[in-house]
């Protein structure tokens, strides 16, 4: 006969034990804290982050400042250029065109005569004086060249008279007119045995 002896402890079976809900809730609790740490640590960084870039800003913000007063400055400026622009046009818009009745005038004027004196008189009143060596024709012809032209309108003769100087007899004459703001459509001159 033969005694065995195990001189061996004997073998345990390991037991799974399932895990407690109190166990498992807490492992729930300690992951959600962990998580909720990472994202309060993530979301400060990115706080931060913010705040610097909003100190950056308001940096550049401060650096523009001048220029962009500077620039107000230029815009109220130019609207009081734009103001001034539109008065000034209006302005000559209102005018009446005395250097283009001028011009006019030394077109209509028949060749044997010449203007002494061009005046305006209450912004549209015009009274010309002027001489011819030829005729009261040459005062005629002149006379209704003025009525067909562009800038002027009633046109009339308030004096012509003969006086003599020098060894020549000359017609001296003074017409009347009114000037026009905008000028009618040109009417071509009439013609005169001394005009140009």
């Amino acid at each position: 006969m033969s005694i065995r002896i195990n001189l061996l402890a004997p073998e345990r079976r390991r037991v799974r034990r399932r895990p407690s809900a109190v166990g498992v809730g807490v492992a729930v609790l300690v992951v959600l804290v962990a998580a909720l740490a990472v994202w309060t640590v993530s979301l400060q960084g990115r706080i931060a982050a913010l705040r610097e870039d909003v100190a950056r800003v308001q940096q550049l913000v401060a650096g523009l400042r001048p220029q962009a007063e500077e620039v107000e400055r230029m815009r109220a400026r130019l609207q009081a250029l734009q103001r001034r622009e539109e008065l000034v046009q209006q302005f000559f818009a209102s005018q009446i065109p005395a250097v283009e009745a001028i011009t006019d005038v030394g077109l209509l004027i028949p060749r044997d005569s010449w203007i002494t004196e061009f005046a305006v008189q209450g912004g549209q009143s015009v009274q010309l004086s002027g001489a011819t060596t030829a005729s009261n024709e040459s005062v005629a012809a002149f006379l209704v060249n003025l009525e067909r032209s562009a800038f002027f309108q009633g046109v009339d003769l308030s004096v012509s008279e003969r006086q003599r100087v020098g060894p020549r007899d000359v017609f001296r004459f003074t017409v009347t007119a009114r000037l026009e703001g905008r000028p009618r459509a040109s009417v071509p001159a009439a013609p005169a045995g001394g005009d140009r």
